[in-house]
């Protein structure tokens, strides 16, 4: 996942997130992988936190983040999944540009005491196999409400 800190908002308040990315693909729809596709088995994941994601080691030695991001496709309080890796215009391994959004599926946030948010996006993969990808832009918009 990457995350960034925002800084300058207004401290304790409730702000309504909107955020559209580019992803850059070589991953045609349809094909088939272990434990999920390696494209629509590779949710993409965006969100926004008070409290700065890490990743911890939980009891049975695995890597989790300290957020609630969800499971896969499902969505936690502080991700949404935007979509997947799977782009229908890739042939052989051209990269593509496929743009994803929270279009009318807008999520809120609280800012910290200090007017502070930490931004996050990432992937949740079903797919148990090597991915790569890269983000060519990530835009957040933040609206007090």
């Amino acid at each position: 996942f990457l995350k960034r800190q925002v800084e300058g908002l207004r401290p304790d308040t409730f702000y309504v997130v909107t955020v559209s990315l580019d992803l850059a693909t070589n991953v045609p729809a349809g094909l088939v992988g272990i434990g999920g596709a390696p494209g629509e088995g590779v949710f993409v994941k965006a969100g926004a936190s008070a409290v700065e994601p890490v990743v911890v080691e939980d009891d049975g030695a695995h890597f989790r983040m300290n957020i609630d991001k969800g499971n896969q496709a499902t969505e936690g309080e502080a991700m949404i999944n935007l979509g997947n890796v799977a782009h229908p215009e890739v042939t052989g391994d051209e990269y593509r540009i496929k743009t994803l959004n929270n279009q009318g599926r807008a999520f809120a946030v609280v800012s910290d005491s200090e007017g502070r948010v930490w931004l996050i996006v990432g992937t949740d993969s079903g797919f148990e196999g090597l991915s790569a990808f890269y983000y060519a832009r990530i835009t957040y918009i933040l609206t007090p409400a």
